[in-house]
């Protein structure tokens, strides 16, 4: 059989791009009822950010992790009470979406700190990118589509997430944690 329409190649293309984002959902849905699954198995542990967050970057395959400049400051908030497979998968998540997103002109820059909300005290786990930064208009005002299985995680524990994005500037994301979290 020959295919001899002559957009043809635009045609595969936008096939090719359907199908990865059926298969990106389908990892995240799958990854979501692991995780839900883990909810119920194992109990909230303390957990440090910094050992956690080198354990993450070390388990990342990207060859832009290489290139990456990392910076963290956990000194606010050391330790967070949490499933630790969940939020393992919280901040994979995260980093390499800001690998993935990383703008192709500059050097991957991602900042990681935590520190306790002004107007309540409860941890704030931020992540930080100069990437290529989200039109949140076009995006429902929220970003968070790139995000889903981050943000149905941390509201199946009473948390919330907050973005904040900038087209050609980068990404900052924010996983505002329950007072469970606690340690």
């Amino acid at each position: 059989a020959y295919f001899r329409d002559p957009d043809a190649i635009k045609l595969i293309s936008m096939f090719e791009k359907s199908l990865h984002q059926i298969y990106g959902t389908i990892h995240d849905l799958s990854d979501l009822v692991r995780l839900q699954k883990l909810r119920h198995e194992q109990p909230a542990e303390p957990i440090e950010l910094a050992q956690l967050t080198q354990e993450v970057l070390g388990s990342i395959g990207d060859p832009l992790a290489s290139r990456a400049v990392v910076h963290t400051d956990f000194a606010a908030v050391p330790v967070v009470q949490f499933v630790r497979p969940h939020l393992q998968s919280i901040l994979y998540n995260l980093v390499s979406n800001a690998l993935k997103y990383a703008a192709p002109t500059r050097r991957p820059l991602i900042r990681l700190c935590s520190y306790r909300a002004p107007a309540t005290g409860l941890p704030v786990l931020e992540v930080q990118d100069n990437g290529l930064g989200l039109d949140l208009e076009r995006h429902d005002g929220s970003g968070l589509h790139r995000h889903q299985v981050v943000n149905r995680v941390v509201q199946s524990y009473g948390g919330h997430v907050s973005i904040e994005s900038v087209v050609g500037e980068g990404t900052t994301l924010r996983i505002h944690f329950p007072a469970s979290a606690l340690p």
